[in-house]
């Protein structure tokens, strides 16, 4: 019997569109929730100096709940399934970054078992997927519906298993690649790396990363024999070469377009690692800024309101360091997002997102920080004593000068478009 076509179209079920349900509350009622919980998670983290090592966890988790927001504001597929997958994966996440970043004694983010148990896990996700786009409804695990183009390769072909077996392979590999990453660079508070060894070792291999390297190298040559059949059934079926070889072209097109959405799918929660270890980096620098304002004695209530004291000035190259840990954790969100999402109107959406994020921190930055220097005054007042984290400093010269910066941009391009609008017809 000959093998089917490899690329067809026939009984394709087109995808159903991206449903919008359920809803966010309105912006009346999330941003003054936002607002209120940001002010209290930097309210703690300055002042929760008995907390140690746990006190930047406050605004890492204030962080982290926006990223796990923005990735539901973003998505076009806004159903329960979807809701529930960023919730897993994303919120894993940032829970492991935590874990590695603040947890300096032996926790399960070192443990062998846990490397093991989430290869396992990643590979039943593949294959789930696989299973799934070959069964009627042709949705993904994570509620996306398929595209007509992700649909168009038989399912049941040999080319169809050959891009399967091709999209394990780049999993294997990409795991091997992370591994021996984590296993060369020292990674969270106590600068030890990570190393997952086999006890007792297969044969000669005696790490993780080594057994992913061979899981690869098996699914490649699976990969390139079904790939190697494809072309003989072409070549016997049609007695032309050049006609498998256009065939090959329309395949792989298919192919790759069908496979990376299952690796997006599965390598998703380790993209989010980045900016995961990003926020947490920002989180444990801007609370050791703090702690270094606490530090300096002030020789009078109104130098919390003065960002040219001495002690502001010195500070000022470590609130420069912070602006810039944020713009690096922003600038991964949108590479996170970029490899996972795969759609242009998503990353413009993100992109967009982003730019008002901005603009709204820059000036409730500016407020937050001089209404939480009014606090240190107060406290200061009962108790000279007290401690005193919340000074108007660098950080705050930065949040004005981008607040003036916007307000001016804005009230420009106003004028502009208040001038070039039309007049208004006259009444009939």
């Amino acid at each position: 019997m000959a093998e089917p076509s490899a690329v067809g179209t026939a009984n394709v079920v087109p995808p159903a569109p991206p449903t919008t349900d359920p809803r966010w509350p309105s912006t009346q009622i999330t941003l003054p929730i936002v607002a209120i919980l940001g002010y209290t998670a930097f309210f703690i983290s300055g002042f929760g100096v008995d907390l140690k090592g746990a006190q930047s966890l406050p605004i890492y988790i204030f962080l982290g709940l926006l990223l796990l927001a923005l990735q539901t504001i973003i998505s076009e597929t806004r159903t329960p399934t979807r809701f529930l997958y960023v919730l897993l994966t994303s919120g894993f996440a940032l829970f492991y970054a935590a874990e590695v970043y603040f947890n300096r004694v032996d926790n399960f983010a070192r443990a062998s078992w846990f490397y093991f148990t989430i290869n396992v896990l990643l590979v039943i996700v593949f294959i789930y997927d696989a299973v799934a786009r070959r069964l009627p409804g042709q949705a993904h695990i994570n509620g996306q519906p398929m595209s007509a183009r992700q649909m168009q390769l038989n399912p049941f072909s040999f080319a169809s298993f050959a891009t399967d077996f091709a999209g394990l392979a780049v999993l294997f590999y990409t795991t091997y690649g992370l591994l021996n990453l984590i296993a060369s660079i020292p990674i969270g508070l106590d600068g030890n790396p990570i190393v997952i060894t086999i006890k007792p070792p297969i044969g000669s291999v005696s790490s993780l990363a080594q057994l992913d390297l061979v899981g690869g190298f098996s699914a490649s040559a699976v990969a390139l024999l079904l790939t190697g059949i494809v072309g003989v059934l072409a070549v016997a079926g049609q007695n032309n070469v050049s006609a498998f070889v256009g065939d090959a072209g329309k395949i792989a097109t298919v192919a790759v377009n069908q496979v990376l959405l299952s690796l997006r799918l599965v390598l998703g929660p380790l993209v989010w690692l980045i900016p995961s270890f990003a926020l947490a980096n920002f989180s444990d620098g801007f609370v050791q800024y703090l702690n270094n304002n606490a530090s300096v004695r002030n020789t009078s209530i109104g130098d919390l309101f003065n960002p040219f004291t001495a002690s502001a000035v010195n500070h000022y190259p470590q609130a420069f360091e912070n602006i810039g840990l944020l713009l690096l954790a922003a600038a991964a969100v949108i590479l996170a997002v970029a490899v996972v999402e795969h759609n242009g109107q998503v990353i413009q959406r993100t992109l967009r997102l982003l730019g008002i994020a901005g603009i709204t921190v820059s000036v409730v930055l500016f407020l937050f920080i001089f209404s939480l220097a009014a606090v240190n005054a107060v406290l200061l007042i009962f108790n000279p004593s007290a401690r005193a984290p919340f000074q108007v400093g660098g950080d705050t010269l930065i949040a004005l000068g981008a607040a003036i910066v916007v307000f001016v941009y804005t009230a420009i391009t106003s004028r502009g478009q208040g001038q070039s609008a039309p007049p208004p017809a006259p009444a009939a």
